[in-house]
């Protein structure tokens, strides 16, 4: 998790939180993440939509209610599992309490991925040669047994 991506409180206007961006242009990313005044995770926004709103439009009327989320307790397999990645490019991390703490960005995931797959893809590959090895050493024989039928030895 970064926890240093860029959180605005949802009553700031479309042109404090672009000053707030210039300033911290390090910690924002394409998606901004809208915390109350107790830091609680209420939306998100992505800098697109901040940059085309008026000047005098509050955060909390841009910004998309609820976004999906992941617990700072979250195990691998629940982070790797979780649905959001299908649609966001990071996903926030917020405590028990849903204060925010911070994002997982997709690059993360993919690393984190690139640590656990190449064991489970060798695992799966010894697997599949015990399978392959199985069916070949049946299919080896009962084409035997099938020659020697032919053959008229019927005894394998």
């Amino acid at each position: 998790m970064d926890p240093e991506v860029l959180a605005l409180p949802s009553d700031l206007t479309a042109r404090s939180a672009l000053q707030r961006v210039r300033e911290a242009a390090s910690f924002a990313r394409y998606n901004l993440y809208v915390v109350d005044r107790e830091q609680r995770l209420v939306g998100v926004l992505n800098l697109r939509e901040l940059l085309r709103a008026r000047a005098g439009d509050l955060l909390s009327e841009l910004m998309v209610r609820d976004p999906m989320r992941i617990t700072a307790a979250a195990d691998r397999a629940t982070l790797l599992a979780h649905p959001a990645w299908q649609r966001v490019a990071s996903l926030p991390v917020v405590d028990d309490d849903g204060r925010y703490l911070g994002a997982v960005r997709y690059r993360t995931l993919r690393e984190l991925e690139n640590e656990i797959l190449p064991k489970r893809r060798d695992d799966d590959t010894g697997a599949a040669l015990g399978t392959l090895l199985t069916v070949g050493a049946a299919a080896v024989l009962e084409a035997i047994r099938g020659a020697d039928r032919e053959d008229g030895n019927h005894g394998a």
